[in-house]
């Protein structure tokens, strides 16, 4: 995930948190548990999709990786013999074309060692008695050569697929990280509304629980300088700085600079109001 998605899933997590507080006093309202399952819900899909985006391709990978291994240096070992053979026979185009060395497979690219490798293969079967005495192993080296080919084959469009799951999965991450978002803006502030207007330090602290910080996400200051953002220690930590008299002002995002403003010069509106709630 990239730092702003991280800092989302925070920001989700820390609502999530601050919900499971307030479940006593809400318990009456049926429908309050069944947003709280949507949002599981949610955290879960995420959970799933970061973590193949991360890990689901590493072993993918690496058997790539090791039947590439493989195959190249067979590749370099068949591609000799085949090479001295045509040397002997003074075929120069079987010569230019079965000319492979280690280091310049080490700088192919899978594909192209691979098609090289299967051009030297079906080069080799059409001199298969010929290479005889050149081989130094008794076995069948052109069919073992056969069964690393088809490894390397099916490693690579494992590795493929995978590539194709990570990014759907990035696309996965996107997609839901907004369907959480408009389900928070949409239907849990609209629903904690009556609940938070009859308790102002309940709505001081969800507010601060929704503000997206922008933690390792770099500035640039009034020097022009670059800055990085740091965690601070706890949104308890920040609440419990704000005095009961002071006026603040809160917002969603915190790259915002305008939002709600709690004070107490209010208290006697919200204690009018939620007499008939």
């Amino acid at each position: 995930m990239t730092k702003r998605q991280i800092n989302k899933v925070r920001m989700f997590r820390t609502v999530r948190d601050y919900l499971g507080t307030l479940e006593e006093d809400l318990s009456s309202a049926g429908m309050y548990s069944t947003l709280l399952r949507r949002f599981d819900g949610l955290l879960a899909a995420v959970d799933v999709a970061a973590d193949y985006q991360t890990h689901g391709a590493r072993g993918k990978v690496a058997a790539h990786r090791v039947a590439q291994e493989k195959m190249r240096s067979m590749l370099v070992v068949v591609g000799g013999v085949v090479h001295a053979y045509a040397r002997t026979a003074g075929d120069e185009e079987f010569l230019m074309k079965t000319n492979v060395t280690r280091s310049a497979l080490v700088k192919m690219r899978a594909e192209d060692a691979l098609r090289i490798a299967e051009h030297i293969y079906d080069k080799a079967l059409t001199v298969r008695d010929a290479l005889a005495p050149y081989w130094l192993s008794s076995g069948d080296v052109l069919c073992e050569f056969r069964s690393v080919l088809d490894e390397a084959q099916v490693a690579l469009v494992a590795r493929y697929q995978s590539d194709v799951l990570r990014v759907s999965s990035s696309r996965a991450i996107r997609s839901i990280i907004a369907d959480t978002d408009a389900f928070l803006t949409e239907e849990l502030d609209r629903f904690l509304e009556q609940y938070l207007t009859c308790n102002p330090e309940a709505q001081l602290r969800y507010e601060i629980a929704r503000r997206t910080h922008r933690f390792g996400m770099k500035r640039f200051g009034a020097t022009g300088a670059p800055q990085v953002l740091l965690p601070v220690a706890s949104h308890e930590s920040a609440a419990s700085r704000v005095g009961a008299g002071s006026s603040a002002v809160f917002s969603s995002d915190a790259t915002a600079s305008s939002g709600a403003a709690i004070s107490n010069n209010n208290g006697d509106g919200l204690r009018a109001e939620c007499a008939h709630l």
